[in-house]
């Protein structure tokens, strides 16, 4: 297994800044672009492919964990906040079902309304995203005290971070739809 961190020269750590990332891809794949004379396409492809996987919180945690050897000790699997997980996907589909009603609204009255009840959907979906944002500083936190020792709680961080991404991308499209 090719070790990203090695590739870019990077030291081993839950946490890693993605603008030294950024900085580092770029100070190394200049020497090996495969357009540069005696460039090096697999050396690029491969800074390439450090630079994604390290700039991506779930990516990177998923990485490192498996750099680990398999712990020995049992761990319970990450458990989801399936209220925070019902409410997102409730007021998702609320959002879709408003935005086909405003969209196929054929009077004014109608139209009203359905604009109306969008502008109240649209501030719970903006207050869920602010609570997603809590989230996010919380679990960044955590992940910057993350031990590189502790494969399971790398994997729990890299599964918190993969839900916290989808959650607030189908939040995100969701106000996109009612904006339309």
């Amino acid at each position: 297994m090719t070790d990203h961190f090695a590739v870019l020269g990077l030291p081993l750590s839950a946490w890693v800044d993605p603008a030294a990332v950024k900085a580092r891809h770029h100070e190394l794949v200049g020497a090996a672009h495969p357009d540069k004379p005696g460039g090096d396409a697999p050396r690029a492809a491969a800074l390439n492919e450090a630079r994604r996987v390290l700039s991506n919180h779930a990516l990177r945690l998923r990485h490192l964990a498996a750099l680990l050897p398999q712990s020995t000790s049992a761990t319970d699997p990450h458990k989801p906040d399936w209220d925070l997980f019902s409410r997102i996907g409730a007021l998702a589909n609320r959002a879709a079902d408003l935005a086909r009603t405003k969209s196929g609204a054929s009077s004014r009255i109608a139209r009203t309304v359905a604009t109306l009840e969008a502008e109240r959907c649209t501030s719970a979906l903006r207050d869920l995203l602010a609570e997603l944002e809590q989230l996010s500083n919380d679990l960044e936190s955590r992940t910057r005290k993350a031990s590189v020792e502790d494969r399971p709680g790398l994997e729990q961080l890299a599964a918190e971070w993969t839900f916290l991404g989808r959650s607030t991308r189908s939040l995100r499209e969701a106000l996109t739809a009612l904006s339309l």
